[in-house]
């Protein structure tokens, strides 16, 4: 029978036991009931489970192994059957998702931290970008949960990835989806991605108190990073315990990151910070090891005692790293606590645990150090802009680019994510700012073209497409030098790297609505002499098709073959990394 535990938070232990019971006719309280037919139910092991570093456990979803009971101290043993951390990603093309689990506590919520981070799930799905984001959330009851936790999906097939409960234990999870749907395991991580980031620490590395579980930020640095994150977070226990660290030291991890100085007292960072580092080492000779200061309380600047405390724990955990640094320890980093949570005090619960805000700003705060550990860089932020064409070589950008940049093509709205085309500089003046608005803007390179639309002739009264060669251009060459010379300032006041790429060539025949070859020849002339005014690169699209076979091309048509795109594709990926590449210099 598994031994539950009531968990509490802070530097305190544990304050109650519950014992484990079987529920009452009133105690199952599902969220949704199923539909008439019912889902098929899967079971999570089904699915690719990361998260646990040991295969041989009490219970399957357990943090630490079988045989760490009676090693490390009741509390740890009893705190690590929260199933913080452990998540499951699977691939399905259903439309409707559901998750049920059984929980091993009945203890629900706690009086600063929602149910919905104790004892929910939380699910999410990778966009057209390859990114997560969040799709629903599973509010329990005790001690079986049925949820609804997506509905009205797009059907298309993408990965998930459901997170467990933080501060309570399950026994069994599984995942409902209609009976027409498909469902496999998740891909496996690219080889260079695989090893975890492992985080020990206190109830703020557990996840303490967050709002879902997919907010804690050891989560959202694993979402960010793509990789697999061990969360060995123990509430009121985070404190070097050395029968701990060779434990640790059996994952093969990517990075060690040690952030226990809330729940210790400077003497006990002064006994255990170097011995604890040292056996990690001693196992583990290569992998990078990242000591992390404490959070700054959020209300420090009114309680002395506080700002006292920190600089004595934070004194000692500074000799622990110069001890180890003049023995010779290598590839040893260190994180300083001030900015944790930020300086505004609006970030944590009870002025020690994060809120969601919280949470985010210490992600933030992680990142850039975790990234040079892991010699893995922040990717590239990229913005198409662009017709058709571009619309065509979009998912070859993005394919070749892959791990190595964030392709965001314009899409039609804020919560509408279908692509966009962005026709020609009249539209591109109007709809600029909110092209450059998406995903929250911040681009290292925004590669960009205008030119086949304002070509192409019009109406002189309605505006609309024609197909009589006397009707003037969308954009006459006058005007389309204007605006053009509006949207490169524009792009170029980002502060990204800006690519124009050259309209591509207009073929002979019947097109309709009409366009003269000899157009793309001079709106690309013009187009050269205004960025080059704007310092602006030029990705020559023109001369790929120009000087490829006749295969890239379709008779009478501006748009290209498969063959055709994926050249174009080859050439936009190629351009970026360079104009990449050359900013960063």
């Amino acid at each position: 029978m598994l031994p539950v535990i009531a968990l509490g938070l802070s530097t305190l232990l544990p304050a109650s036991l519950s014992a484990l019971r079987g529920p009452t006719p009133q105690e199952s309280a599902p969220q949704d009931s199923a539909p008439p037919e019912g889902p098929v139910w899967r079971s999570i092991e089904e699915a690719t489970v990361e998260g646990r570093a040991w295969s041989e456990l009490a219970s399957p979803f357990d943090r630490l192994p079988a045989r760490a009971e009676g090693v490390v101290r009741p509390p740890v043993w009893m705190l690590q059957r929260a199933s913080a951390g452990v998540c499951a990603r699977f691939v399905t093309n259903a439309k409707e998702i559901r998750v049920r689990w059984t929980l091993t506590s009945e203890q629900l919520a706690m009086p600063h931290m929602p149910a919905t981070g104790v004892s929910g799930v939380d699910l999410y799905g990778r966009d057209e970008t390859g990114q997560w984001r969040w799709v629903g959330t599973g509010r329990p009851g005790w001690p079986r949960s049925e949820s609804r936790i997506a509905a009205g999906l797009d059907g298309k097939a993408r990965e998930y990835l459901l997170y467990m409960p933080l501060y309570n234990g399950v026994s069994s999870v599984e995942v409902g989806l209609p009976a027409d749907a498909r469902f496999a395991e998740g891909p496996a991580r690219p080889a260079d991605r695989a090893k975890p980031v492992v985080f020990y620490g206190t109830s703020i590395t557990q996840g303490a108190c967050a709002s879902r579980p997919g907010m804690v930020h050891a989560a959202i640095l694993g979402r960010r990073l793509d990789r697999p994150v061990v969360n060995l977070g123990f509430s009121g226990n985070g404190r070097m315990d050395l029968e701990l660290a060779p434990m640790i030291a059996e994952i093969d991890a990517a990075l060690y990151v040690i952030d226990c100085l809330p729940n210790m007292s400077a003497e006990q960072v002064t006994e255990r910070a170097a011995p604890f580092v040292r056996a990690l080492r001693a196992q583990r000779p290569d992998t990078p090891i990242l000591l992390v200061e404490d959070r700054t309380f959020t209300n420090a600047p009114f309680k002395r005692s506080h700002v006292e405390a920190h600089a004595r724990r934070r004194a000692a955990l500074r000799d622990a790293m110069e001890a180890l640094r003049t023995e010779g320890v290598e590839r040893i980093a260190y994180l300083t606590g001030d900015g944790l949570l930020g300086l505004d005090g609006e970030a944590a619960v009870d002025a020690s645990h994060p809120t969601d805000l919280g949470f985010e700003r210490q992600a933030d705060a992680f990142e850039p150090v975790v990234r040079e550990l892991l010699g893995q860089p922040r990717p590239l932020r990229v913005l198409l802009l662009g017709d058709s064409i571009s619309l065509g070589y979009t998912a070859d950008v993005r394919r070749r680019l892959a791990g190595r940049a964030i392709v965001v093509r314009a899409n039609r709205g804020p919560h509408d994510r279908r692509h966009e085309n962005c026709a020609g500089t009249t539209k591109g003046v109007a709809q600029l700012d909110r092209w450059l608005a998406q995903d929250g803007g911040r681009w290292d390179v925004i590669h960009f073209n205008f030119g086949l639309h304002d070509l192409k002739r019009v109406d002189a009264t309605t505006g609309k497409n024609s197909n009589d060669p006397s009707d003037p251009r969308q954009a006459e060459p006058d005007r389309y030098r204007a605006n053009l010379d509006d949207i490169a300032r524009r792009l170029k006041a980002t502060g990204a790297a800006v690519i124009f790429a050259t309209t591509t060539p207009v073929p002979e025949g019947d097109l309709r609505p009409h366009r003269d070859p000899a157009d793309a020849l001079l709106y690309n002339a013009i187009a050269r002499e205004v960025m080059a005014e704007h310092g602006v690169l030029v990705n020559d699209l023109f001369e790929v098709i120009a000087s490829g076979p006749a295969s890239l091309g379709k008779p009478a048509n501006v748009h290209f073959t498969r063959e055709g795109s994926a050249a174009l594709g080859a050439q936009a990926a190629a351009s970026i990394l360079e104009a990449a590449g050359s900013a960063r210099r």
